[in-house]
């Protein structure tokens, strides 16, 4: 091959057109085997896109909201998966501790859908007696429906009257006569 830049810009281009669909088969199964291998990976990557990539759905509630991911796991997928460890099972996804803070070392768990379900901006969290806990579950914790008790409250009820009253119960309201 002659050492004139034009000839090699030329032969590049034609071995890269060439060789393109190799290169995309070889890196598909490269990235086959280490997903299987490691499915935090997947993980990973997809929380990348969420807060970095506008044109993810997620996009507007995680990068959106200025959530981000710590430098060190940003770039690399090994001190990511060095900080988290396995994935102890298959049902559990990442979650942030803190819902506002950033994808960081001591803000991340595993956690299962449910519990993810319970941290999130819109449930509301309820102090009685020094604990704190989420609508739905206090209302499960009293053996009731937490929309009956939701119920109850948009007519007006006390919290605690609305969790304490058993499921049959109805306050009686007296109308005047006028």
């Amino acid at each position: 091959m002659a050492r004139d830049p034009e000839k090699r810009r030329i032969y590049n281009r034609a071995w890269r057109n060439a060789n393109r669909q190799k290169v995309r088969d070889s890196n598909a199964r490269f990235q086959a085997k280490f997903r299987a291998k490691f499915p935090e990976w997947a993980i990973w990557r997809e929380m990348k896109s969420r807060c970095f990539n506008p044109k993810n759905k997620a996009f507007s509630f995680y990068g959106g909201r200025g959530i981000t991911i710590c430098e060190k796991w940003k770039n690399s997928f090994q001190a990511f998966l060095a900080d988290v460890g396995r994935r102890p099972d298959p049902k559990l996804t990442i979650e942030r501790i803190d819902n506002n803070g950033n994808y960081e070392p001591g803000n991340v768990r595993w956690a299962t859908m449910k519990e993810q379900s319970l941290n999130t901006r819109s449930v509301r969290l309820i102090t009685i007696d020094g604990t704190t806990d989420s609508f739905t579950s206090w209302a499960h914790r009293f053996g009731l429906n937490h929309r009956l008790v939701e119920r109850r409250v948009a007519k007006g009820w006390d919290f605690l009257d609305a969790i304490c009253a058993p499921a049959g119960y109805r306050k009686l309201t007296f109308r005047s006569k006028e």
